[in-house]
């Protein structure tokens, strides 16, 4: 999209310079640079005019090759049991690939179960993300053992407690904590190192890779995909 719309004003520089209808007030020092920027665009890339005059994708055609690539991704994507779930499994999809903790993080969680709730046919799924090395996977996989072995109450519980620790890409720090709430630390820490819990962070960077996503919060809302943090009130445009 940049490209073209590069190309397009480079193109449209091409134009008025040759346009008889388009009066440049240029000096002549200006005209004869001006003339030789043209000359040297065309040397550089003679192609341009003919790629810019090229009509791009519609609306139509984007939105279907958007839907294509959802359809493919379904399964990781809408029916991945070890993600957070919940919601009427035939609703409205609203997918949110969350940071495992920032300072926004517990409010925002509330926020989207709030609109999920009100809309009533919506399901909200939540990915514990990033999962890049430089993003603490660390914390994204004590989240996933939290869910899996002892449930979604007390995920929500760690999600809001996280956020307010001092070092959540220390180990120890996570297991003080589990210490803390009284939850089992070995079977937790055994789940982190599990090579099933190396498979979800791993469908979950194709995920992200496929959608384009590399920034967080980042969400997919029925047939659309968003990337970047956007108001929740946006969110529910999209939905029933």
């Amino acid at each position: 999209m940049c490209a073209r719309r590069a190309e397009a004003a480079a193109l449209s520089l091409v134009l008025a310079a040759a346009s008889p209808a388009v009066a440049l007030d240029l000096t002549e020092a200006e005209r004869a640079a001006f003339g030789a920027e043209i000359r040297a665009l065309l040397l550089e890339d003679p192609d341009i005019v003919g790629r810019a005059l090229a009509p791009g994708p519609s609306y139509a055609e984007e939105a279907a090759e958007d839907a294509a690539l959802l359809a493919e991704l379904a399964p990781d994507l809408y029916h991945d049991p070890s993600d957070f779930a919940e919601g009427p499994p035939d609703g409205t999809p609203l997918v949110a690939f969350l940071p495992p903790a920032c300072d926004a993080c517990p409010d925002l969680l509330t926020e989207l179960r709030a609109l999920a709730e009100e809309s009533g046919a919506t399901r909200l799924i939540v990915k514990d993300f990033p999962a890049y090395p430089q993003d603490n996977p660390q914390l994204a996989r004590f989240l996933t053992a939290v869910l899996e072995e002892i449930g979604p109450s007390y995920w929500k519980e760690a999600r809001t407690a996280l956020s307010g620790l001092p070092d959540t890409s220390d180990p120890e720090a996570l297991r003080r904590f589990s210490q803390v709430m009284g939850w089992p630390v070995d079977d937790l820490f055994a789940r982190m190192a599990a090579p099933e819990t190396d498979a979800r962070l791993a469908r979950m960077r194709g995920l992200a890779e496929a959608l384009g996503f590399d920034i967080f919060p980042s969400y997919v809302v029925g047939g659309t995909m968003i990337r970047g943090d956007v108001p929740p009130a946006l969110l529910a445009r999209y939905l029933p």
